[in-house]
């Protein structure tokens, strides 16, 4: 809360509206469900308000609820029920009361491009914006972040071990991945969104961002398997290249040029270096061996 006070006076605020999934979990340590898109059983996105002094709450549907923190100021409507709802007017009425509350007031930043426009007459304007600000504010990581980042990290780590071990001729990349996130949610016993891919050959790892698809492996494929899931509200990411069977002469120089441009980062980086200079050191690296 320290935190969000110090956001709110440097964008000129006197209360902050979140309502991005990732920053009203950052506010309020409640993950917002993301695996299924924009819900259609709620009236519009999970709002966290906060204000100086301390004062903090959130707005969210019923199927969002699950596992709020205890002492998190809630405002819970129903977006999913027996009967017929109006998940709009419930989310309205929800922010209205969660806002009297509070006693919300003054100027209220929010998140330019998440702030829904059917709040307008509740939160009324001007909206400075959180951003960039936030931006800068959640780069830095307190102790209880990087912790829940380190158990992101060792879940995305035991998924790369898995996709090592499970790598197979006659498999399917589909067949494959859908092996790997079953380890990511038994290592993190819950389910977890998933973002990332595992493409095998020669062309498809050179065109990065395709889908993944039914492509069996075959003997000699390179395969790029790279894993973002999201643990408890954090996202985690990872990459690894291998090949199936022995590499290429080719593959296994550019393999070994990347795995040290890797080593020189871990090696220079430090506070305070500029991060042009950081980043131009390790291009120059990899360009020394021939590659861009």
């Amino acid at each position: 809360m320290s935190r969000i006070d110090a956001l709110l006076r440097e964008v000129g605020a006197d209360w902050a509206a979140f309502s991005g999934p990732d920053a009203v979990t950052w506010a309020t340590g409640h993950p917002i469900p993301v695996d299924g898109g924009p819900s259609p059983f709620t009236g519009g996105p999970a709002l966290a308000l906060a204000g100086r002094g301390g004062a903090l709450g959130i707005v969210l549907s019923n199927v969002e609820a699950g596992g709020l923190p205890e002492g998190l100021e809630a405002e819970v409507y129903a977006g999913f029920a027996g009967t017929v709802t109006d998940q709009v007017a419930a989310y309205r009425a929800a922010v209205a009361e969660l806002a009297r509350r509070l006693g919300v007031g003054g100027r209220i930043a929010v998140q330019a491009a998440r702030h829904p426009a059917s709040l307008d007459d509740l939160l009324p304007g001007p909206h400075p914006s959180l951003e960039p600000a936030l931006d800068r504010l959640r780069a830095v990581k307190t102790a209880p972040e990087v912790a829940a980042l380190r158990r992101v990290g060792a879940v995305a780590a035991d998924a790369q071990r898995a996709a090592l071990r499970l790598t197979r001729e006659g498999a399917s990349e589909v067949e494959l991945l859908g092996e790997i996130r079953a380890v990511i949610e038994q290592a993190a016993g819950e389910r977890c969104p998933l973002v990332g891919e595992y493409v095998a050959s020669v062309e498809r790892t050179a065109a990065l961002g395709s889908p993944v698809g039914g492509r069996r492996l075959r003997r000699g494929d390179p395969v790029v398997c790279d894993l973002a899931p999201r643990v408890g509200g954090w996202w985690g990411d990872s990459c690894s290249a291998f090949t199936l069977g022995e590499p290429s002469e080719p593959w296994l120089r550019l393999w070994t040029r990347a795995r040290d441009t890797l080593a020189l980062a871990e090696a220079t980086l430090r506070p305070g270096l500029r991060v042009g200079d950081f980043d131009a050191s390790l291009r120059a690296h990899m360009a020394g061996g021939g590659y861009a």
